[in-house]
């Protein structure tokens, strides 16, 4: 069930235990205020919400746009809904998401087949939502996920997969969200290359106090298995 209505934007209520990105992209952002400058306000989808707790289910971004061009006093128009259980609200704003807007990513992804499956959801539910196959979610979760010290599933980035299925450590586990999914050798080439070319800024002292704590610490890293080399 369904009505609209008219919210000030400053009750609506970001809750990231439902939002099934892994951050709010500002690009993203710029771009609908841009287009709210432009007059174009009207081909803006509504922000959809739970009823009474204004909980954003489909919206974040278009939230931020709007506050930052009118204000968190603004009153918008939102579809209020209505949910039976948290999973039929977690599947409805996984659902929206992945249907329209930016596209949701391995990482998102994988954020949404764990929360759903603690929420109580099937692997078929699941891949519903996702509109991937069974097998895949299957995939997913055993290729990108590993535990936490208190048996919590960890959401891993591309570039920690071989940690899948492990028990990670409090560090391992802190990092993650802070870490890019790109391939590490994929970093390190690309490193390389600047430093052999000289398109590295090493007039900076910040960049060559970086570079020097780096080297310590590929040193420190490599060293035992130099060590069984040898």
């Amino acid at each position: 069930m369904s009505r609209r209505a008219k919210v000030a934007l400053a009750s609506l209520v970001e809750d990231f235990q439902l939002y099934p990105r892994g951050t709010v992209n500002a690009g993203h952002v710029r771009d609908l205020r841009r287009s709210l400058e432009a007059g174009h306000a009207d081909k803006i989808p509504a922000i959809v919400v739970e009823a009474g707790t204004l909980r954003i289910v489909d919206g974040f971004h278009r939230r931020r746009a709007y506050t930052q061009h009118w204000g968190a006093d603004h009153k918008v128009t939102v579809e209020l809904r209505t949910y039976e259980t948290e999973l039929e609200l977690y599947q409805d704003a996984a659902a929206l998401n992945a249907t329209h807007g930016q596209p949701l990513d391995r990482d998102d992804q994988v954020r949404v087949a764990v929360r759903m499956r603690e929420l109580g959801a099937q692997d078929e539910q699941i891949a519903l939502t996702l509109h991937v196959t069974q097998p895949r979610v299957e995939e997913l979760l055993i290729h990108y996920t590993a535990q936490s010290a208190g048996g919590e599933t960890v959401v891993l980035k591309h570039s920690a997969r071989h940690l899948a299925g492990q028990t990670l450590t409090l560090e391992q586990e802190q990092v993650q969200p802070h870490i890019t999914g790109t391939a590490t050798l994929r970093l390190v080439r690309d490193l390389r290359e600047r430093l052999r070319y000289h398109v590295v800024d090493l007039s900076n002292p910040k960049v060559r106090d970086a570079l020097a704590e780096l080297v310590k610490e590929v040193g420190e890293a490599l060293g035992p298995f130099e060590a069984a080399a040898g």
